[in-house]
Formats: C-alpha cells, sequence, structure tokens
C-alpha cells in the first residue's frame, strides 16, 4: 500500500469509483470492475486507514478475478499493514506470479516486516528494470512505508535525470524528504505538485482548493513510520503560502 493513488487525477477516479461501489452495494446490486481498478480501490480505502472496507472489496474483486496477481499483492499489502503476516506470507506464497516486480515488492515488505533486510536487499536487485519510473516508485514506497526512506532515495536518486518532471516522480521524492523530517527540502517538490494540481483544477473546471485538499492533504496526512505523525497544521499553512494560493480560488 501505497501513496501513488494519491496522484492529482487518480484519486478522484477512485473516490467516484468509491461511490459507485457503495451505492450499488447498499442497494445489494451487482458491481464490476476490472481487477485493477478493484485493487487500486481497495488500496485507496487502505490510505484511508479504512481496513475493513479495504479488505471487503479485495475479497469481492477476487471472487470476480480470483487469478489476479494485482488483487492477491494487494490482499497481501493489507494484511501486511494490519500486523497479520502469517496470512500475508500464505497470500505471497500462493501468487501465481513470482516474479514480477511487483511480487517481489510485496514479497520484499514482508520480509523488512521480518527485520530481514538484507534479505530483501538482495530479492530487490533482482529487479530487471530498476529504471523504470513504476518499478521505482513502488520500491521507495514500500522502503517508506517501512521507515527506511534512504534506501527509498538511493532508488530515486539514479534516476532523477530522466523522471525529475514526473509527478509521480516528484510525489514520492518530496514524500520521502518529509518521511526524513526535511520539510524545507520538501516544500519546493510540494509546490510543484499544488501547481500541477492548479492545473489539473481548470483544465476540469474545478475548484482549486477543493482538489488540493482531496489529493495533496491526504498525501501529507499519510502516517509513514519513520514520522508515524499527521502533519501538522502550522507547515499545512507555510506551504499554501508560500505557494501565495490566492483568496478568491477558495
Amino acid at each position: 500500500m501505497s501513496n501513488k493513488n494519491l496522484l492529482s487525477g487518480r484519486d478522484k477516479e477512485l473516490q467516484e469509483l468509491a461511490e459507485q461501489y457503495e451505492s450499488v452495494m447498499s442497494a445489494k446490486q451487482p458491481f464490476y470492475l476490472d481487477a485493477d481498478d478493484l485493487a487500486d480501490l481497495a488500496d485507496w480505502y487502505g490510505t484511508k486507514k479504512n481496513y475493513d472496507k479495504a479488505l471487503e472489496i479485495a475479497e469481492y474483486g477476487l471472487k470476480l478475478h480470483p487469478d489476479s496477481t494485482a488483487l492477491m499483492i494487494e490482499y497481501a499489502y493489507l494484511h501486511l499493514d494490519s500486523g497479520k503476516r502469517t496470512k500475508a506470507r500464505e497470500i505471497i506464497e500462493n501468487l501465481p506470479d513470482t516474479y514480477s516486480p511487483e511480487a517481489k515488492v510485496v514479497r520484499a515488505h514482508l520480509l523488512l516486516s521480518e527485520g530481514k533486510l538484507d534479505d530483501a536487499e538482495q530479492l530487490l536487485d533482482t529487479i530487471e528494470d530498476k529504471e523504470d519510473l513504476a518499478n521505482v516508485v513502488d520500491v521507495s514506497y514500500m522502503y517508506l512505508d517501512m521507515g527506511y526512506p534512504d534506501k527509498a532515495l538511493a532508488w530515486l536518486n539514479p534516476v532523477k535525470e530522466e523522471y525529475a518532471d514526473e509527478e509521480a516522480y516528484i510525489a514520492v521524492v518530496a514524500d520521502c524528504y518529509y518521511g526524513k523530517g526535511m520539510i524545507e527540502e520538501a516544500i519546493p517538490l510540494y509546490n510543484q505538485l499544488i501547481d500541477i494540481y492548479i492545473i489539473e483544477a481548470n483544465t476540469k473546471s474545478e475548484n482549486v482548493i477543493s482538489l488540493i485538499f482531496s489529493t495533496f492533504v491526504p498525501r501529507l496526512s499519510f502516517s509513514v513510520a519513520s514520522r508515524d505523525k499527521i502533519l501538522s497544521l502550522d507547515v499545512i499553512l507555510r506551504l499554501f503560502s508560500i505557494k501565495s494560493v490566492k483568496i478568491a480560488d477558495i
């Protein structure tokens, strides 16, 4: 589980899917999504600490798509985040695809939860495309979630030149700095995200502050192991004051 689904457009899409899911389920009607969307939706609920709903969606998804690696991986993450390592290990050992980067990352997460840092690093080193943005982001957030922001940055720094302007890259680097308590270093990167969200809001004729709060603030409030605290109001106000968001946009 990670912050990757808190990117500007995806978070709103998942919020809309969540509303559809809850409406359909309350009416006891059938609901269908492809496996990847259901995995992302379960992850979205998980980032909001609604683990019961996240598990419900993952289990519902696996009934529809029993052979989905994406759903099984998300199911494993949810059990890891709930401290149920035995169940998570059982799921991971039965993954239909054990050689994909995503499967290796979740297995590394399990190893780190068992204190096996060297084993986790050796496993991640077998990922073939270490410069692929999706792989870099997944590995980095896994390390960050487990309290190793420096290990995350070690994956991020080699691809900085290639991905410096990518939203996903900016976001994970900012989250790493925040996880290390380096607020001043994180601020310029979060400012870049705000700029992206303002453009996104203008493109879709949405309220700027509403979009920022729905995507940017949940990212900052996401509790990572190395910080384990909600971003304080004064830091949020500093970020917004630096950007000089106009009152007219509120």
